[in-house]
């Protein structure tokens, strides 16, 4: 049976989930449109870091990042709220309600 899947697009990303079943969320990044090696490389750790403040809160997913050449240049608080908003939209789609916040 195939995992139910749901897209998101907020600002200059475009984020893929699925339910997982699992306590932890993984998550995975696609850069497109980069033809650089440097520059898909610095697009990757600022999703990256961008990602790890909303996946501490995250459970039950797995992602997918997609992001194209916008990324690079794009405001890195913009990115990390981006973020945070199409996971909670996916966590309500998928796991039917907002994603559990841990404690720091």
């Amino acid at each position: 049976m195939k995992a139910r899947r749901t897209v998101v697009r907020m600002g200059t990303l475009r984020v893929s989930g699925a339910a997982n079943g699992l306590t932890g969320c993984r998550a995975g990044i696609a850069v497109v449109g980069l033809r650089h090696a440097v520059d898909r490389n610095r697009a990757r750790r600022r999703i990256r870091a961008a990602l790890r403040a909303p996946m501490a809160s995250c459970g039950g997913l797995d992602l997918v990042v997609t992001a194209g050449m916008a990324s690079l240049t794009a405001p890195f608080s913009g990115m990390e709220s981006d973020l945070t908003h199409a996971m909670r939209q996916l966590a309500e789609r998928l796991l039917g309600a907002e994603p559990t916040s841990t404690p720091k």
